[in-house]
């Protein structure tokens, strides 16, 4: 989890389009597991597009 914050928190600035890490912890106080906490942003979700799944509309 700490390496996927790493990573998009490095992606941050650039055309890219990802999400920016709001809260990482693995603190057992918090939750039971590792937990990130990002943005929402709109598109689609790389596994799906692969999958053929559908994307679920989301009401605004």
């Amino acid at each position: 989890m700490a390496r996927e914050a790493r990573i998009l928190t490095a992606l941050e600035g650039t055309a890219v389009p990802t999400p920016r890490v709001l809260g990482l912890t693995d603190d057992p106080s918090v939750t039971d597991v590792p937990l990130l906490l990002m943005e929402f942003v709109d598109g689609e979700v790389v596994a799906r597009m692969r999958s053929g799944r559908p994307q679920a509309v989301r009401a605004a």
